[in-house]
């Protein structure tokens, strides 16, 4: 299986008792050892029927099992799971504007259009892994180091979880 927390990139964000529990968990915390994989291989099943029967798949940020994940890593973590069912190509469409249907409206690079444009370092149409080689954004006309934007991201949620120091 090629999903995994991009650890480097949440080190300074997550408490260790979160990585702790990652390394040691079936897929998910709180499952028991074999559980959680035989779980996911079945959700995987049921996406790769509802892809090939012409159902739309659409990400969403709520994957990782991480309270207020950083902008973007869940939807990365989503992505990579969704390519092990679907592809790589139909997990990108699935996270994108293409899955709104409003692909017409919505990602055009033209005046009076809006659009965020991501660089990455590597091609995520040949790996949903690539994701994680986002380098540059541009939103609203303004070019963001994607090494600042994680920088500047409150770590939060952890409270609630008992896990924040």
């Amino acid at each position: 299986m090629r999903f995994g927390p991009e650890l480097s990139m949440m080190s300074a964000k997550l408490p260790k008792v979160t990585f702790k529990g990652w390394e040691e968990s079936d897929v998910h915390t709180g499952y028991p050892p074999g559980n959680g994989k035989k779980a996911l291989e079945k959700q995987k099943e049921a996406v790769r029927i509802l892809h090939d029967k012409g159902g739309v798949i659409a990400g969403g940020t709520a994957c990782c099992g991480i309270a207020y994940p950083p902008p973007g890593f869940a939807l990365c973590c989503e992505a990579e799971l969704l390519a092990d069912a679907i592809g790589d190509m139909a997990a990108l469409k699935a996270i994108t504007a293409s899955a709104l249907r409003k692909e017409d409206e919505l990602g055009i690079i033209a005046p009076g259009r809006y659009t965020d444009i991501l660089i990455f370092g590597k091609d995520p149409s040949k790996d949903a892994r690539n994701l994680r080689s986002l380098e540059t954004v541009f939103r609203g006309g303004a070019a963001h180091d994607s090494s600042a934007l994680l920088a500047a991201y409150p770590a939060r949620g952890f409270h609630n979880l008992g896990l924040a120091s």
